[in-house]
C-alpha cells in the first residue's frame, strides 16, 4: 500500500488552520468555503492517521503531531520564500533582498540612517520596509514572512530570537514654558488640568493604561492618535500635552518642546526580531552590526540631551 503524500494544498491547510486557530479563518485566508475546509482537513487526517486538531471553546488546538508537521511547514515556506526573493533579484539585477518590518517612530531616526549606510557598502541589494503596528510586526516574524522586525516584543514568540537595541522612556510633551517643564518627572494625575494626547499603542502598556483607566483620567484624554511624531507636533499647535515616547523627541523637530518623563512607567525595550526558521543571510547580519551600532549611538544621545534638558531646567528656576 502506497504511503500516504502530502500536497501543496494540504500543507497550505494545515499551516492556516494552526496559525488562525478556526476553520472561518482559515477559510477566508484561503478564498474557499467554510465546509471544504472542514471536508478537506478531515480527509488529511484521515490520510495522515492521525488527529491533528481538538477543540476547545469554539477553537481548534492543534496536537503535538499538529505542530511537528506546522514546524516543517514553516521552514518550507520560509524557504520557498527566499528562493522566490533570490529569483526576483536575478530578474531584476539586484544580489538580494532584505526585508524589514519596523514601527514608526524607528522609522522616522534609527531606520534611514542604517538603510543609507547599508546600501552604502550593499549597493545592489534590494531593501523593503513596511510600517505595521505592533501585533501585525509579530505576527510577520514568528511566521517567517520579513528578515527582521524593529519594534517592542510584548508577547511571547516562537522560532524567533530577540536582540535588544535600545530603551525609550515614556514621556510627557508639553510646551517648554508649561508649568510642569521643570519637574524631573511627572504623573499621569498631575497633568489633569490640561487635555491630553495619547498615542494608542503606548496606552497597552500596563502601568500606563493603570493610570490612565480610571473615569478621571480618562476624562482628560481629548485625543488619540497612531504616532508619537503626530502627538508632539499637535502639543505645538495647540499648547496642550501629550504622552510620547523619548525616541521619537530624539528623531523629529522639537522646537518649543520639553519631555518630562512619566512615574512609574518602565522604559520600552526596542529590540530586532529574526526568525529563526528562515534561511540566513549575510546581508541580514550585516544590516544588524551597522543597526546596533546607530542604535548605540543614539542611545548615548537620548542621555545627553535628556541630561542638557535637566541642566537648562535647573538654570531656568
Amino acid at each position: 500500500m502506497a504511503r500516504p503524500t502530502l500536497n501543496y494544498h494540504q500543507v497550505e491547510l494545515l499551516y492556516e488552520v494552526v496559525r488562525c486557530r478556526t476553520l472561518t479563518a482559515a477559510a477566508q485566508n484561503m478564498h474557499i468555503s467554510q465546509p471544504a475546509v472542514t471536508k478537506q482537513l478531515k480527509a488529511l487526517e484521515d490520510s495522515l492517521g492521525v488527529k491533528l486538531f481538538k477543540r476547545e471553546k469554539g477553537r481548534l488546538l492543534p496536537t503535538a503531531e499538529a505542530i511537528l508537521l506546522f514546524d516543517q511547514t514553516e521552514r518550507t515556506n520560509a524557504s520557498l520564500r527566499a528562493l522566490n526573493e533570490l529569483a526576483d533579484g536575478l530578474r531584476t539585477g539586484t544580489l538580494g533582498r532584505l526585508s524589514i518590518c519596523a514601527y514608526p517612530a524607528v522609522t522616522e531616526r534609527l531606520l534611514p540612517e542604517a538603510i543609507a549606510a547599508f546600501q552604502m557598502e550593499f549597493p545592489k541589494v534590494f531593501v523593503e520596509v513596511t510600517i505595521e503596528n505592533a501585533e501585525k510586526m509579530l505576527d510577520l516574524v514568528e511566521s517567517q514572512q520579513v528578515d527582521l522586525g524593529i519594534c517592542t516584543p510584548f508577547r511571547e514568540m516562537r522560532n524567533v530570537t530577540e536582540q535588544h537595541l535600545l530603551d525609550s522612556m515614556i514621556v510627557c510633551a508639553m510646551l517648554s514654558n508649561d508649568t510642569l517643564a521643570t519637574r524631573r518627572s511627572v504623573t499621569v494625575a498631575e497633568m489633569g488640568d490640561i487635555a491630553l494626547t495619547t498615542v494608542g499603542a503606548l496606552e497597552s502598556i500596563p502601568e500606563l493604561h493603570a493610570q490612565l483607566s480610571s473615569a478621571e483620567r480618562s476624562r482628560m484624554i481629548h485625543a488619540r492618535v497612531s504616532s508619537s511624531a503626530l502627538a508632539c507636533r499637535m502639543v505645538q499647535l495647540t499648547g496642550r500635552r501629550a504622552i510620547v515616547e523619548s525616541l521619537t523627541a530624539a528623531s523629529i523637530d522639537v522646537s518649543g518642546l520639553a519631555f518630562v518623563p512619566l512615574e512609574a512607567i518602565p522604559p520600552r525595550r526596542i529590540s530586532v526580531l529574526r526568525p529563526s526558521l528562515r534561511p540566513g543571510s549575510s546581508f541580514v547580519d550585516a544590516f544588524c552590526e551597522i543597526l546596533s551600532a546607530l542604535a548605540k549611538r543614539l542611545g548615548v544621545e537620548m542621555v545627553k540631551r535628556g541630561r542638557t534638558q535637566g541642566r537648562a531646567k535647573i538654570r531656568g528656576r
